[in-house]
């Protein structure tokens, strides 16, 4: 998982999982490690969406920001 340290937009970025960059349980696409574990995130200005890391699944997941914000409690924030 990347630090920031070198580049800020590179925060809990993961990189590989247990040493292996594109895990052999999947082909293709399915096997690339991408995204954060949800713990840490870069900056998230001016995104349509975020990659998550499942651990559990050994593969990633895209998440698409919905268009219309919600709010709650005074509080706003998109899905």
């Amino acid at each position: 998982m990347h630090t920031g340290t070198d580049d800020i937009h590179q925060l809990g970025i993961m990189d590989a999982w247990n040493y292996e960059q594109n895990p052999t349980y999947y082909d293709g696409k399915c096997s690339r490690i991408t995204g954060s574990t949800g713990e840490l995130f870069p900056p998230l200005e001016n995104v349509d969406g975020i990659d998550l890391f499942a651990p559990e699944l050994c593969s990633s997941l895209h998440l698409v920001k919905s268009q219309n914000p919600e709010s709650r409690y005074g509080i706003e924030g998109h899905k």
